[in-house]
């Protein structure tokens, strides 16, 4: 009876991931095809930062570490009750790029930030953020709001630390499959740990 439960878990897990695989998959297929060409370009651009150590030597910089948060901050969505279209989840740990968000140029190859999901004591690569300072630093206003990847990025908004402007930033789940979208701000599979 044991083995049959045991089995029957396992078949579940594998049936499980599958459906996940294939939402991710087929939410991708749905993408235009030059959006689907320039993620791959993205992905292939930055799979060397899965090393955090590599991102490190090219210039991302980490949070400020804590006794509550070793590997810096970690950001969570707000919470409940949540102001409207924000969902539950979380970005995780931001390496930030201090010249590539200075810049005020947009390249799919180079992310302004890196977002690392902390899993098992180790930090993994989920999501790439591309970003870009607001001109005229009014919240108001937004001519000079950015695309990338066929989206308009999300902003403007505050600076989310001391030192970082109004801004819009775009979100890309490449690394992580996330249930609310590609492009969405939070995703639901990435916590962060209880401080």
């Amino acid at each position: 009876m044991r083995k049959t439960a045991i089995a029957l878990l396992a078949a579940m897990a594998v049936s499980s991931l599958a459906v996940t695989s294939q939402a991710s998959v087929s939410s991708e297929a749905k993408l235009p095809k030059k959006v689907r060409n320039q993620l791959s370009i993205a992905k292939a651009a930055t799979a060397k930062y899965r090393s955090v150590a590599r991102a490190v030597a090219d210039g991302y910089r980490a949070p400020p570490a804590t006794p509550t948060e070793p590997f810096g901050h970690c950001a969570s969505s707000p919470p409940e009750p949540r102001p409207p279209g924000v969902s539950a989840g979380g970005m995780g740990v931001h390496y930030e790029h201090p010249g590539l968000m200075q810049d005020n140029s947009v390249n799919i190859r180079r992310p302004e930030i890196l977002n690392y999901e902390l899993v098992d004591g180790r930090l993994r690569l989920v999501a790439l953020e591309y970003f870009r300072n607001d001109a005229d630093q009014d919240l108001a206003t937004t001519t000079d709001r950015p695309r990338l990847f066929g989206r308009r990025f999300d902003g403007p908004m505050p600076g989310h630390h001391p030192g970082m402007g109004v801004h819009y930033d775009l979100h890309v789940w490449l690394w992580k499959s996330n249930p609310a979208g590609m492009f969405a701000i939070w995703n639901p599979r990435v916590s962060c740990p209880a401080s």
